[in-house]
């Protein structure tokens, strides 16, 4: 097999991990033999993966256990021990934990002037709870509702007692919003202990309590958001129902992304465990672990994969192949509450590979790219102006 474009730096890393553990198939390791060769960058991207591979928390005598302790902290909460599941948080580890990454993934360089920025507005996290009153959940705010508590970061709903219960019978469903705006993610425990992250610039609403209702029923308006449900079983019965344009996701006990933001070309739902049927209008289809689908009014298709790269942002990183850099620079957007304008249309297809990280200050992040020799960037107080080279 001739070398490939597909075959780059970012070579999938359970194949590097196979390798490493010499259980490739004659045919992976064909094609781990061309990406090897083809480059010194690869060779030398290929040591600092073995360099982490034989470190303490990867030791090969130990992998089952290391793949526990790094699913553990990933995602702390109960789970089935899938191995693939475990491997896949391995992966994002090593993705995550190689400093070079992010420096040596970029393909073209990037001129960076930046004048001094404006004092940020305050701003925060809105939620308007059941009775329609609105909480600007600012930096250091805390506050405890009747039947939640709340911080700038995060909202844990309570069961309502049986008084409060026979109330809200009464008077039918009310559901609480939260807008989490540009530059700022969210995470909410709802009242049956289903956790859900939320990305910037993301909108979702959702009952106080599902007890006497048919199905846990919740709607993303857009953004999108990560959720671990707790099953049926350990809510009398109750299918958890994620609704969203032209869609509605139902859940038995699982794992699962929703992208919705409006600027996509259509919603996509990806599995990471368990099970979710999928319907639009007529159409309806069951996702399996690893798979990912894509609706529009055109379309209604599934696809296989990497999911780690689709949830990355969970934890604080975005990871791209081979995206165009419009897409690039919407997250960009999102996390750091900029309008990003292009010089020229071209420059919007610009392809890059690489790691990003939420923390990082946007100008070192937009000093990452500095290895290309394809364009430049203005930051202008909240404004990226993209420029080509010359």
């Amino acid at each position: 097999m001739s070398y490939d474009k597909r075959i780059d730096l970012f070579m999938e890393f359970h194949t590097l991990l196979k390798k490493l553990d010499n259980k490739l198939s004659a045919a992976e390791e064909r094609e781990f033999r061309e990406w090897f060769e083809a480059s010194q960058k690869h060779r030398d991207y290929y040591q600092h993966v073995k360099m982490e591979f034989q470190n303490e928390h990867f030791q090969t005598p130990a992998t089952n256990k290391a793949w526990e302790r790094i699913d553990r902290r990933l995602f702390p909460s109960k789970r089935k021990n899938y191995r693939w599941a475990m491997a896949a948080a391995a992966i994002l580890v090593l993705l995550l934990s190689i400093p070079f990454l992010t420096q040596d993934f970029i393909s073209s360089e990037v001129e960076v002037t930046s004048t001094p920025t404006a004092e940020e507005n305050v701003k925060g996290v809105l939620l308007i709870d059941e009775y329609g009153q609105q909480q600007l959940m600012s930096e250091g705010a805390a506050v405890t509702g009747g039947y939640y508590k709340a911080n700038s970061q995060s909202l844990v709903l309570e069961e309502a007692a049986v008084a409060d219960e026979a109330e809200r019978a009464s008077r039918g469903i009310r559901m609480n919003t939260v807008v989490v705006p540009r530059g700022i993610q969210f995470s909410i425990v709802l009242a049956d202990g289903s956790k859900v992250w939320l990305n910037s610039d993301t909108k979702i609403s959702f009952p106080s309590s599902f007890k006497g209702q048919e199905n846990r029923s919740v709607r993303i308006e857009y953004g999108e958001a990560y959720f671990e449900i707790t099953s049926s079983e350990e809510n009398e019965g109750q299918k958890f129902i994620v609704q969203n344009r032209e869609q509605q996701i139902e859940v038995l006990g699982t794992k699962f992304n929703v992208n919705a933001y409006p600027e996509k070309e259509g919603l996509t739902t990806t599995l990471v465990e368990g099970s979710v049927k999928i319907t639009s209008g007529t159409r309806s289809l069951k996702l399996t672990p690893g798979q990912q689908s894509l609706v529009t009014k055109e379309k209604f298709e599934v696809e296989n994969v990497n999911v780690w790269k689709k949830i990355s942002w969970t934890q604080g990183k975005y990871v791209f192949n081979n995206e165009p850099l419009e897409e690039i620079m919407q997250v960009i957007g999102r996390w750091y509450d900029v309008q990003v304008n292009f010089d020229h249309p071209a420059m919007r297809d610009l392809r890059f590979n690489g790691v990003l990280n939420k923390n990082q200050q946007l100008e070192e992040l937009l000093e990452i790219f500095k290895t290309t020799n394809k364009a430049k960037f203005e930051l202008n107080g909240s404004t990226i102006k993209v420029m080509g080279k010359n």
